[in-house]
């Protein structure tokens, strides 16, 4: 997993990105990651997804995620539609936003 990391890292424009977060200060970061979402959505879509691999492949997160799945109900809720998930998948509405 962490090589798809360092494969996204390895890109010039993510590269660069990196680079150029590094050097500014903390609160410009989110706006500039939000621009290159803007003007580069291949290599950030890269990006994130690698990201989220490694984070969700490391054995911390891992262990929390299975303790937070094993903790909650196991049956369905009499409130819970169906049509919402269908709505999430089919427009992206589930998509974290910076």
């Amino acid at each position: 997993m962490e090589s798809a990391l360092q494969d996204a890292v390895s890109r010039p424009a993510v590269a660069a990105l990196v680079d150029e977060l590094a050097m500014m200060p903390e609160e410009a970061r989110k706006d500039r990651v939000r621009s290159f979402e803007s003007s580069d959505p291949t290599d950030f879509d890269h990006i994130y997804a690698s990201l989220l691999a490694v984070y969700y492949g490391s054995p911390q997160v891992a262990q929390k995620v299975r303790y937070v799945a094993e903790s909650g109900p196991r049956e369905v809720s009499p409130h819970f539609e169906r049509s919402l998930i269908r709505k999430v998948a089919e427009t992206d509405a589930g998509r974290r936003r910076l």
